[in-house]
């Protein structure tokens, strides 16, 4: 039921960003201080090649924003996996880190791909020195427009954990998703 929330009415959304062909929107959660996210662009390849670059967790370094590391800890089948990441946080914050299940389904008719992310904080014991995120629930929706080209939508409902305050998170948290979304249409479209 959480991850549904962000695919509510679209004039709900606040359009925050729209630059180099990547659109990101804001609005008030009602479950949490933290602003719900949304971005979309259009990404030339096709889903496939999508599917793939946001499955080999081991490249999400370059091009997610600020992650660290991100390692596999489970593989249960091609497109259903469990990870472990690490986010940077500027001094004096300290990294979050978050174990995320990492599940696709593909309509056959349609070929529209949603894939969800949600984590699992009790998985893995903590680690010193970094804050658990203790709620993060993403969503994407591949929507092939033709063999090359996909519209992506990806969600974010996020609590970075932590004593961060909602008022800071949310004016920062526009440029992640922006920049992840830049990083990834460069490596595809290479």
């Amino acid at each position: 039921m959480l991850f549904t929330i962000a695919f509510v009415k679209a004039q709900d959304w606040e359009l925050k960003k729209n630059k180099e062909g990547v659109k990101v929107f804001t609005k008030s959660n009602p479950i949490s201080p933290f602003d719900l996210l949304k971005a979309e662009c259009n990404i030339n390849v096709g889903t496939n090649q999508l599917l793939k670059l946001i499955f080999d967790v081991s490249r999400h370094t370059e091009w997610v924003y600020n992650s660290v590391q991100s390692v596999p800890i489970k593989k249960i089948s091609q497109y259903d996996i469990i990870y472990y990441g690490e986010t940077y946080a500027p001094w004096p914050v300290s990294n979050r880190d978050l174990i995320i299940h990492l599940k696709a389904i593909t309509d056959s008719t349609s070929g529209i791909c949603n894939i969800t992310a949600i984590s699992e904080p009790t998985l893995k014991p903590l680690v010193d020195g970094k804050i658990r995120v203790p709620r993060s629930i993403s969503k994407w929706k591949l929507t092939p427009i033709n063999d090359q080209t996909t519209h992506v939508i990806y969600t974010l409902d996020i609590d970075p954990g932590g004593s961060l305050p909602a008022w800071l998170v949310n004016f920062a948290s526009v440029e992640g998703p922006y920049l992840s979304f830049l990083k990834m249409k460069a490596i595809l479209t290479k």
